[in-house]
């Protein structure tokens, strides 16, 4: 997943702003050389009944923008998810990513 673009950075940014996003459930880690692995966190609440993704654990990006964009990006899918989940009054709590989506 790309975000070269700083506009596009900068629309992440505020949508995670407006959407009150937690940043603190993922972290980014400098790896070797210019790779930084985006660890993402798995869903507090069940989310396969209101998505088919697959949210990943790890991503590796080739440049901070990036990664900053990744992590921006997933934490957005997954709270949307989990907040839809809860609306719709489907919100058992799950233990891994395959049992949340």
């Amino acid at each position: 997943m790309t975000h070269s673009t700083h506009e596009h950075l900068q629309q992440l940014r505020l949508d995670a702003k407006l959407h009150s996003l937690d940043t603190r459930r993922a972290k980014i880690e400098r790896g070797t050389g210019d790779v930084f692995a985006v660890h993402l966190p798995r869903p507090v609440w069940n989310i396969s009944s209101v998505t088919d993704e697959k949210g990943p654990s790890i991503v590796e990006c080739r440049s901070a923008p990036e990664a900053e964009g990744t992590l921006l990006s997933w934490l957005l899918k997954l709270t949307r998810a989990e907040r839809l989940a809860c609306r719709q009054g489907k919100s058992e709590a799950c233990t891994t990513w395959e049992d949340g989506g």
